[in-house]
């Protein structure tokens, strides 16, 4: 479409948020309490799509749990606090009918292989896992207590967020990139053989199983459209008790222009996903 884009990773979403703010990168895929903890603060961006609007993890136990009543008084962990996993966790115990203030002790530990290491030992009762980790618990002895992604709620897990001020200069240059973006989830659907090539290249894993694994989940959970729904970002502010209007948090301006445009139903077509 266009455009020469150059991937930067960063360790976490506000590090990508502050980034973005400062015009280091001008258009940021995170997790979305980030992009609207930085508006909250005056920060000049804006969430102009979603990918991922569900909590994309499912509660592994430790072997001893048998059910969600054995959690009570232990501890959980979560990569961090304030984080997606976080607001996962808290959704997944409230769920489950446990009071996550009192009936749990949440434990910030980092990356996911550390959390399913101390899960296996038992050093933390549970944790929360995506595929292809989620083969690994379960070849390991862990019990699947809840699949957050098929719960039914709406979460901000993954959105486009864009620098304001890039945005109206090079509204253009945003446009071409949602594009490109939509058209490489109808790839990604529609070509198995070749999405599983590239997550072989990215997530440097050569086990068929675990790639399957992966594939089969993310492809279920990617939204079609990439429209950010307020109804996602409302979970988040009622979850983190902020009182705000989530519609203002989003610009879905641009995929209204392609909507319009026929866009949508082009790359439908063109991927067989009719």
């Amino acid at each position: 479409f266009g455009l020469e884009v150059i991937p930067v990773q960063f360790s976490g979403g506000t590090q990508s948020i502050m980034a973005l703010i400062s015009g280091d990168v001008q258009i940021n895929t995170t997790g979305g309490p980030a992009a609207i903890n930085a508006m909250m603060k005056g920060g000049n961006v804006v969430i102009i799509g979603a990918n991922v609007g569900v909590f994309p993890y499912i509660l592994y136990a430790h072997s001893g749990i048998k059910k969600a009543a054995d959690l009570k008084g232990k501890r959980v962990g979560v990569a961090g606090l304030g984080g997606v996993t976080h607001f996962a966790m808290i959704y997944a115990l409230r769920k489950l009918g446990l009071n996550p203030e009192t009936d749990i002790t949440m434990t910030a530990m980092g990356a996911a292989d550390t959390r399913l290491s101390a899960t296996i030992s038992g050093s933390i009762a549970a944790t929360l896992v995506q595929p292809p980790e989620s083969l690994k618990a379960r070849e390991l002895g862990l019990n699947p207590i809840l699949n957050l992604a098929q719960s039914g709620v709406k979460f901000p897990s993954n959105q486009v967020a864009v620098n304001l001020n890039y945005l109206r200069s090079n509204r253009e240059s945003v446009k071409q990139f949602m594009m490109g973006s939509i058209a490489g989830l109808g790839k990604l659907k529609s070509d198995r053989p070749f999405t599983i090539k590239v997550l072989e290249k990215y997530l440097r894993i050569s086990d068929p199983r675990l790639l399957a694994e992966a594939y089969d989940f993310w492809v279920s959970v990617y939204s079609p459209k990439f429209y950010a729904d307020p109804e996602e970002i409302e979970t988040y502010l009622a979850l983190s008790k902020i009182k705000a209007r989530p519609q203002d948090f989003v610009d879905n301006s641009l995929l209204a222009e392609l909507e319009r445009e026929d866009f949508f139903d082009e790359t439908s077509k063109k991927y067989g996903l009719r």
